[in-house]
């Protein structure tokens, strides 16, 4: 039997337990003998749906995997080549998790950075033990810091490092050493470049004054 056959006999069930909890109700006056034997169709009818439902939450779990948080095996930079944890093929409880997994490992190390060091940082982006990469926008994050360290988002999407960021890298299974080492030299020069162009911006503003 399948996930969809048991669940509309759960729910067929669940609705001739509740009628023959009515009768029961109904009848315990004038028929003492019908109200019981009712109440007993009733408890027997909702036990079968359970133990139908039960059934069906069991085989999701098998399907999706145990409703339990992806473990964090480290941290990388951010790389769109990368085999990312992407929402669109998780469904929501595996994103949800996902999400949840950050915010405790954010919590537990105390890492609090904003959204350009998740994107621009070495070690700004998680990597899970599936070997892929959560990386999402510089708003997301911000949300995601906001959960662990209050405030709105804002607060966070657009900063860099605000205090602690994590120095566990994971890049074994993405890149050779050769490469990350390279990667991280481009990732350097790109960071140096924003940081010059940034000071020439507060410059220019402060000389306009």
């Amino acid at each position: 039997m399948n996930k969809e056959n048991r669940q509309r006999i759960s729910l067929h069930l669940m609705m001739v337990g509740a009628m023959c909890f009515i009768v029961s109700l109904v009848a315990r006056e004038d028929s003492p003998h019908v109200a019981f034997c009712s109440l007993v169709s009733a408890l027997i009818f909702y036990g079968a749906s359970t133990i139908l439902s039960f059934r069906n939450i069991m085989e999701l779990r098998r399907e999706r995997g145990p409703f339990k948080l992806p473990k964090i095996i480290g941290w990388t930079h951010y790389n769109e080549n990368y085999r990312t944890y992407d929402s669109d093929n998780r469904s929501p409880i595996e994103w949800a998790n996902a999400e949840q997994a950050v915010v405790n490992e954010i919590r537990r190390k105390k890492y609090k950075f904003g959204g350009n060091y998740h994107q621009y940082g070495l070690y700004g982006c998680p990597v899970f033990d599936d070997h892929t990469v959560f990386m999402v926008s510089m708003r997301h994050w911000g949300d995601i810091m906001s959960r662990v360290w209050g405030g709105d988002y804002c607060s966070y999407a657009w900063e860099d490092d605000m205090g602690r960021v994590p120095s566990k890298k994971a890049d074994g299974a993405m890149m050779s050493a050769k490469e990350i080492e390279a990667r991280e030299n481009e990732r350097k020069k790109i960071r140096e470049e924003w940081e010059k162009n940034r000071q020439e911006k507060k410059n220019s503003v402060d000389n306009d004054d």
